[in-house]
């Protein structure tokens, strides 16, 4: 009979990508700095993800589901869009094969990120980074100023609709785990003073005197893909030795609950 093993499932933005995924599914183009630090500093080799890492050392599932990963699930009117919307759309459409014991990673990025209909009324993604669609560009921009000026609103509003799935964590079994690597989602940037941040901040809380994700990532002795290659690529994702420093510095953790 074959053993039931759980499963880490991994929700995010680029941050939590799985490169080999995204290769597989010929997602090229979305990340050149990367392909091109894989192909001239890992000479083609696709180095395992931190979430990976995490189910190897676990000897669990490995599911993936960052921005970009798979397919669009979701109704075609939904964009599959690097934002925490998007995010939390994916993770309620899987969120009823979520198993007791299984670990469900939610990787939150920039508040700013957002989508909205188009004039035809299908999703289209509105990023400070990635610039306008072409329609309703005026109105984008405005929306994207006010999610600006109003960033502890749209963080607070994120966090309390998370409140249904962390009782769903609760009744099902499930651990549900946040991060960030962004300052715009970091409830060290939003929550006041008397507050106290969520169990399910796993970095805050497994890291003695947490500032930020850059931080926490060099005290471990890493960095990004400009670190690691000394500025020749001029990338802010993770490669191989960070993905490596945060995967098991997660498994660790995990393993000494």
């Amino acid at each position: 009979m074959t053993e039931k093993r759980n499963t880490v499932w991994i929700f995010g933005d680029s941050f939590s990508w799985c490169h080999k995924i995204r290769q597989k599914n010929n997602n090229f183009s979305l990340v050149n700095k990367i392909d091109r630090y894989i192909s001239e500093f890992l000479s083609n080799e696709v180095f395992d993800s931190w979430g990976e890492i995490v189910a190897n050392n676990l000897n669990m599932n490995y599911e993936n589901h960052a921005a970009y990963e798979n397919d669009n699930p979701l109704n075609k009117w939904l964009v599959s869009s690097n934002s925490n919307n998007a995010m939390i759309n994916l993770v309620s459409e899987y969120s009823n094969k979520f198993k007791k014991g299984d670990h469900v990673f939610l990787g939150f990025t920039d508040i700013c990120r957002f989508e909205m209909p188009d004039d035809m009324g299908f999703g289209h993604a509105v990023s400070p980074h990635r610039g306008m669609a072409p329609e309703r560009t005026d109105l984008q921009t405005q929306l994207l100023f006010i999610r600006d000026d109003n960033q502890k609103y749209y963080f607070l509003e994120m966090m309390q609709k998370l409140k249904i799935l962390e009782t769903l964590s609760d009744v099902v079994g499930f651990n549900l785990w946040y991060w960030t690597h962004n300052v715009t989602s970091d409830p060290l940037t939003h929550i006041d003073e008397n507050d106290t941040i969520s169990k399910h901040w796993i970095l805050h809380h497994s890291f003695p005197n947490y500032i930020n994700f850059g931080n926490f990532i060099g005290l471990l002795g890493a960095g990004n893909v400009g670190w690691e290659t000394n500025a020749v690529i001029d990338d802010g994702h993770l490669g191989k030795i960070g993905n490596e420093v945060q995967g098991q510095f997660i498994s660790e953790y995990l393993k000494s609950l």
